[in-house]
């Protein structure tokens, strides 16, 4: 069981950095031991099944490699959603460009890098995807990879104003109506409470 404990560990990241040629080492131990071998072996074809998704998937626009990127990241499986859309954004995609973007802004699957995550996200957003939109919009008014937009400069004449006006316009698009856009727009305090953020957060 502590082998196919340790495989586990290794997949999801738990207690050490995720490592599948660890987790793979582990679970084909786990899979010799008749407690362990079914759960093992199940595990070690999930893993193989993901790796020809991600080898497989392809597509002339990246929708395909968008979609199971997309089910990976909401299964929190980076990694492997970070390689999809990195697949998906090489087409042009502007769903995979914004996720790629979210996936560098946080370091899910990839070390954070902000100004890679701005440049995503401007490529998407010309393109016309809401997301994308708002979370451009953000980066301006917050200094996410590029210097920080003073407020009175959104209202004012120029780039960063088209952009305040497409994210205040999205959110209806992007965050009204959304199962998570409660959770999505608030912050809680260490005794659980919970408050409305003093400024907009990007999009997870």
């Amino acid at each position: 069981m502590a082998q196919f404990n340790l495989g586990g560990c290794y997949v999801v990241g738990e207690g050490v950095e995720r490592d599948k040629a660890e987790a793979v080492k582990w679970l084909s131990k786990a899979a010799e031991n008749a407690d362990t071998r079914e759960k093992a072996k199940a595990a070690l074809k999930r893993i193989e099944e993901e790796d020809s998704l991600i080898d497989n998937a392809e597509s002339p626009t990246g929708e395909t490699e968008y979609e199971a990127g997309l089910k990976f990241y909401r299964e929190k499986r980076y990694e492997s959603a970070f390689k999809l859309f990195e697949k998906g954004t090489d087409r042009g995609h502007a769903g995979a460009q914004t996720y790629l973007a979210l996936c560098y802004v946080y370091g899910r699957g990839v070390a954070k890098d902000s100004i890679k995550a701005f440049e995503l996200f401007r490529k998407a957003a010309a393109q016309g995807n809401a997301e994308a939109m708002f979370n451009l919009g953000v980066c301006y008014q917050d200094g996410v990879g590029i210097k920080r937009t003073e407020p009175k400069l959104l209202t004012g004449t120029g780039k960063q104003r088209m952009w305040a006006i497409r994210m205040r316009s999205s959110i209806s698009a992007t965050v009204i109506g959304r199962e998570t856009a409660s959770k999505r727009t608030r912050t809680k305090l260490s005794n659980g409470s919970e408050k409305p953020p003093n400024k907009a957060m990007l999009l997870q």
